[in-house]
């Protein structure tokens, strides 16, 4: 698998978790090459649309997730996973 630069529309298909061959592909893609990579336009447009929606939790959970250089992962209300990191951490 090709190392790519996930740009927003597919950054935020896998952190909505709606569209199983999406997460099925970044799962793969984030085991073989331990992290997803994205712009950091992509990041700010991310964050703008959290905000805009008064989401500032997932802002902190996107935030979180970057900073520990590991997949995009998102806890439901719930706490079920939308999303994991497919390497077992």
């Amino acid at each position: 698998m090709t190392r790519c630069l996930l740009d927003t529309d597919i950054l935020s298909e896998i952190i909505k978790g709606r569209n199983p061959v999406i997460a099925t592909k970044a799962a793969a893609y984030l085991n073989t090459h331990g992290r997803l990579t994205t712009s950091s336009v992509s990041v700010a447009e991310i964050v703008y649309g959290f905000r805009r929606m008064g989401r500032d939790d997932r802002v902190t959970q996107f935030e979180a997730s970057l900073k520990a250089g590991r997949g995009v992962v998102f806890r439901r209300r719930g706490g079920a996973s939308r999303w994991k990191d497919q390497r077992g951490s």
